[in-house]
């Protein structure tokens, strides 16, 4: 009877050593499978963290450039008037200056006496 009980034992021993290896299993899958879906949530919210900071960065970038291209216009324009009014000013000194030529001129040849003066 010995033999029996050793030998039931034995296998007693046997099925519990295996249900118990299958539950460590189950355990170490459930265990598995649960980090796997931490860790996709964690990298789900990381990535979506990620792409809104990425479109912040370009909303902010897109607005850089529309104030540079305001303010380029602006200074465009600027530069324009004040060229255009150089033109205008350097217009009417050029025929300020024609008029002076013209009536020195006029003066040297009509009426100045000096006029005849011979070179040395």
């Amino acid at each position: 009877m010995s033999s029996i009980r050793a030998e039931v034992q034995k296998e007693v021993i046997q099925q519990v050593s295996l249900i118990q290896n299958r539950q460590t299993q189950r355990m170490s899958e459930a265990v598995a499978a649960a980090s796997k879906t931490e860790i996709q949530q964690v990298l789900s919210d990381r990535l979506k963290a990620l792409e809104a900071s990425r479109q912040e960065d370009n909303r902010a970038l897109i607005a850089a450039i529309e104030n540079l291209a305001t303010r380029q216009a602006v200074d465009y324009a600027s530069l324009r008037g004040d060229l255009e009014t150089l033109a205008v000013t350097a217009q009417g000194e050029i025929l300020s200056t024609k008029k002076n030529f013209a009536n020195l001129a006029a003066y040297a040849t009509l009426g100045n006496p000096q006029s005849d003066i011979k070179e040395h």
